[in-house]
């Protein structure tokens, strides 16, 4: 597999939470798991083998479909939120196009006309996906579809795999409610075209502009460049701990603040720019978790104060946290 193939790390939350609920005490799953703070990236390959470490452990028939029910807006960061500020289904897909390199960058979706329909299918330019990742995000599309509208008798008209499986289809299409076929040459999925004019119900044009604006940002982001992939990441970190310095960060990639510094400049970065940048997507993300008060999601961002959090967050989005926390 090319270098930089990625998922959102956030999508480890929606595997913890589906163990949890099933139960299972994995300790190896749950520390793999652990190891990815929100907003980051993990290696493909990872997410591959965890889905196939909680298959060998439950050996269940379409594990994958049954993890992906489990979805909740939070799964896909800001892309979840931003699909939940569209005003309707087909807004919402064509957004799901767009910005899907924010969930992952393996293939790439292509959305077309069939008759009475619409169906979503993914390349396969950089080889196949695995049968389990592949049931994972066919049925997270679904079910998130249904929980935007509150329209759960919404089911696709067709949920095409390219893969052979050695479970009773009759399983699958209990699950999707249509008709499932395997070993077809792409992955893909048809939604009834009547379904595209269906209304999100938490469709707000001025979070959505917001949203789409931070998205564009994110994706201009993914540079498939190692070193920027773990200095985000040793970031995140730092500003968990409350030292997100350039020594802390220096020190976490095992390197000297003098070669950390020369390599920023090699790529023609500024520390306190990417720490800004990272500060944003994480303010993003905990704000639009109601949970958290204010005063703790200044505090996971490392401001001493709220009131610098506040600063900082009407420098950014021309909006102070507390009026983007009631539009929520």
């Amino acid at each position: 597999m090319a270098q930089g193939i990625y998922v959102a790390s956030d999508l480890a939350g929606l595997l913890k939470r589906f163990l949890g609920q099933q139960a299972v005490q994995v300790p190896e799953i749950n520390a793999r798991l652990a190891a990815y703070p929100v907003n980051s990236r993990m290696p493909m390959s990872d997410w591959w083998e965890i889905l196939e470490q909680i298959q060998a452990v439950l050996n269940e028939p379409a594990l994958g479909v049954k993890i992906g029910a489990m979805v909740q807006p939070q799964d896909s960061g800001v892309m979840g939120y931003m699909v939940m500020y569209c005003n309707t289904v087909a807004d919402a897909l064509l957004h799901f196009q767009r910005y899907q390199g924010l969930i992952h960058n393996f293939s790439q979706v292509q959305i077309e006309g069939k008759g009475d329909s619409i169906k979503l299918s993914w390349d396969i330019d950089q080889g196949e996906s695995t049968q389990l990742s592949d049931e994972v995000f066919m049925s997270g599309l679904v079910t998130f579809i249904q929980t935007v509208t509150d329209r759960f008798d919404m089911k696709p008209v067709a949920v095409n795999f390219n893969h052979t499986v050695d479970f009773d289809v009759a399983v699958y299409e209990s699950l999707f409610g249509c008709t499932v076929r395997f070993d077809q040459p792409l992955v893909s999925i048809e939604f009834p075209l009547a379904a595209m004019a269906i209304p999100i119900n938490s469709r707000n044009s001025y979070l959505l502009s917001l949203l789409e604006n931070q998205a564009a940002a994110l994706v201009d982001e993914h540079s498939n460049d190692d070193f920027v992939d773990n200095l985000r990441q040793v970031l995140v970190e730092g500003i968990a701990q409350g030292k997100p310095t350039l020594s802390f960060v220096a020190k976490r990639l095992n390197v000297s603040t003098r070669t950390l510094h020369r390599r920023l400049e090699d790529k023609k970065l500024n520390f306190q720019a990417v720490l800004q940048q990272t500060r944003k997507k994480l303010a993003m993300h905990y704000l639009s978790d109601l949970n958290l008060s204010l005063a703790e999601v200044s505090f996971l961002l490392g401001y001493s104060e709220q009131s610098a959090f506040n600063r900082a967050f009407k420098g950014w989005f021309k909006i102070t946290p507390k009026r983007f926390r009631e539009q929520l």
